[in-house]
């Protein structure tokens, strides 16, 4: 059998489980995926409340501003 069959047989999660550096970074990037996910969540909710937008009445009117306003967020 060769190399690339001996391989290939094996499955991906067993290269990622034998090297901790690619088990690090898959782990980390699977964790900054799952918060900014969330982020973007909590970020559409709270948009879309009313005492929102009687506290702050241009980003609930300008579509411009509510998207600089997100953004904003997202990046902080």
């Amino acid at each position: 059998m060769s190399f690339a069959a001996s391989q290939a047989s094996k499955g991906s999660f067993a290269h990622v489980a034998e090297n901790p550096y690619l088990f690090g970074v898959a782990s980390f990037s699977t964790l900054g995926g799952l918060l900014f996910g969330y982020d973007q969540g909590v970020v559409s909710g709270v948009i879309t409340m009313e005492s929102f937008a009687a506290r702050f009445p241009r980003v609930f009117t300008d579509s411009g501003f509510k998207g600089w306003f997100v953004s904003t967020l997202l990046l902080g």
